[in-house]
């Protein structure tokens, strides 16, 4: 009991210090790596994986910057399982109690989720600091690691076009953010979008939040 008090301890210290990068440190995913052998007992409908970009979300009952992260990853598996992207929750805990939990979530997790076989993921790539996530390509390599809360709409896009399972950014900016082009003019060599005054404020958080010019989302539009 003391050693399993101490670990939630030492866990929860660890989350409190993963926006200072500490997590990437402590946990021993390495990009480039081949996701190691392991076994998942699915709570959930087994996802299918192959040939997706999947996003593996290490979590655990107790920690609550991952129940934080719940609601975000259910908009990410929502927004982006038909163009490829395949979202699992993996718990080392007991079956019983992730479970138990799952009936007292304000917004149950809508993505699949399972817990810990043998092998374990949590062994073998040493995850010890929590919320952690990984993503890995359609070959099976470990292509991203980090915090969930690090995770933006822009990684995945970048990484589902690496694989070739890109949506066109016309799809992106429709389906994320519900924005509509009233029209599109030509000035001195160049494109830009000239939207409706109720959507320019949400047009111009989509380019500061994607690093992309009107120019650029104009071309991609046609």
């Amino acid at each position: 009991m003391k050693k399993q008090l101490l670990g939630i301890i030492v866990g929860c210290a660890f989350t409190g210090w993963a926006t200072a990068g500490v997590t990437d440190w402590v946990n021993g995913a390495k990009v480039g790596a081949p996701l190691p052998s392991h076994d998942l007992q699915y709570l959930s409908a087994t996802p299918i994986t192959e040939n997706k970009l999947v996003l593996i979300d290490f979590w655990a009952t107790w920690c609550v910057p991952c129940l934080q992260a719940i609601p975000k990853l259910n908009t990410l598996h929502a927004k982006y399982e038909k163009h490829g992207l395949a979202v699992i929750g993996v718990s080392q805990e007991k079956k019983e109690v992730v479970s138990k939990l799952m009936s007292k979530l304000p917004e149950p997790i809508q993505y699949a989720h399972a817990v810990e076989g043998s092998p374990s993921l949590h062994r073998a790539l040493r995850i010890k600091a929590l919320p952690y996530a990984i993503f890995v390509d359609q070959t099976g390599k470990i292509v991203w690691r980090g915090e969930p809360e690090k995770i933006t709409d822009k990684l995945i896009l970048n990484l589902l076009e690496k694989q070739g399972n890109s949506m066109p950014l016309k799809s992106a900016v429709r389906e994320n953010d519900q924005l509509v082009r009233s029209a599109k003019t030509i000035t001195t060599g160049e494109q830009a979008v000239v939207a409706t005054r109720s959507n320019a404020q949400s047009i111009d958080r989509y380019f500061q939040s994607n690093d992309l010019s009107p120019t650029q989302w104009a071309e991609q539009t046609e």
